[in-house]
């Protein structure tokens, strides 16, 4: 009896510790902050942290930071709509269509449709920001009409 209770304990703890998401809940619009009913949000981004990858990387201890960490991912986000709630572990992680008030401005001043210095190596070019892609990210369009993904340290400056 003894052996069998240590086995039953060690059968639920290793399904509970698992790294695998388990889906809680799916819910039509989740905030942590008060939306305006009089105000037309903008879809920004669908199926944001929708891979398996990001879920087991934007893991938080409540629901509520794992809220935030996908909403704050894109700029401008506000809320999520058809999100999903999973459970990682000991951990929550959410995914869902981010909207929000589609912001023209980003962290360091820059905005879709400046012109600015981008950088690979010791080469500089000029190049045209397109759009963010989350904080870290940005859609640019370099001076031979490539586009390109690049991270926002590779940005020199902002030509006037």
């Amino acid at each position: 009896m003894k052996k069998m209770a240590i086995l039953l304990i060690l059968a639920i703890a290793s399904i509970s510790c698992s790294k695998k998401p388990v889906q809680v809940g799916h819910i039509n619009m989740i905030s942590n902050r008060n939306v305006s009913s009089g105000f037309n949000y903008e879809l920004l981004q669908r199926f944001s942290n929708s891979s398996i990858k990001q879920i087991r990387r934007n893991k938080a201890r409540t629901i509520n930071d794992a809220i935030d960490i996908v909403v704050k991912t894109v700029p401008g986000g506000e809320y999520l709509m058809n999100a999903k709630v999973y459970r990682v572990g000991f951990f929550f992680s959410v995914e869902g269509d981010v909207w929000g008030v589609k912001s023209q401005n980003d962290m360091n001043g820059l905005k879709s449709g400046d012109t600015v210095f981008y950088k690979k190596g010791r080469k500089s070019q000029t190049a045209k920001i397109i759009s963010f892609k989350d904080l870290d990210n940005v859609n640019i369009q370099l001076g031979n009409g490539r586009l390109k993904i690049v991270s926002r340290d590779n940005l020199i400056l902002k030509i006037d």
